[in-house]
């Protein structure tokens, strides 16, 4: 394995080393999401929205709501007053979703999101509405648990298996001295 050196970003977080100490910085971060949609051009405007504010017009073609995911990946809100980040992670199953050769593939056995979401003081997770979404609104083609490819399943064991796989993660990969856990599920009068 080759060593790439020390990193310069992690997280979306830029690392300044100085002689003083490191500096961390996400500025670069903010001007890449803001020019990824055009944001940069546009003046300063003033809360709730200027007279002067002019809206674009919508650019090409409208993307599926799991592109506009991938493309958001990861959407950061600074507050500079407080050195504090909070990130949107933009993942509706907590598994993950990949496009293969079959089409999108819902992997309940599999959550490499994790790897970003280690590092958080805070973790706060919520699902399940998006288990019940039928085409055109399922964000899935097919379903693979363990070695096994299905065109569908009973949403409640899809939920159930995706659930267990990120219990497994939080319980192996979240050091919970430095981190809070919290999930948000939906009552069951929400269906009624």
């Amino acid at each position: 394995m080759k060593d790439l050196g020390v990193a310069d970003v992690i997280s979306g977080i830029r690392i300044h080393r100085t002689p003083q100490g490191l500096a961390l910085s996400q500025s670069h971060y903010i001007e890449k999401v803001l020019g990824k949609f055009k944001y940069m051009e546009l003046g300063i405007v003033k809360t709730p929205l200027d007279a002067s504010f002019a809206f674009r017009n919508n650019e090409g073609e409208s993307d599926s709501q799991l592109e506009y995911a991938r493309v958001l990946g990861c959407l950061m809100y600074i507050m500079n007053d407080y050195g504090v980040a909070i990130v949107l992670f933009h993942s509706n199953l907590l598994v993950d979703i990949e496009v293969e050769s079959v089409g999108r593939v819902l992997k309940l056995d599999s959550i490499k999101s994790g790897q970003i979401w280690k590092e958080f003081d805070l973790l706060i997770f919520n699902t399940w509405l998006w288990y019940t979404r039928t085409p055109p609104g399922q964000q899935w083609d097919c379903v693979e648990v363990g070695v096994k490819l299905l065109k569908d399943m009973n949403r409640v064991e899809a939920f159930r298996a995706g659930l267990n796989t990120w219990a497994r993660w939080v319980d192996t990969d979240v050091d919970t001295a430095k981190t809070k856990v919290f999930f948000q599920g939906t009552s069951p009068a929400h269906y009624q």
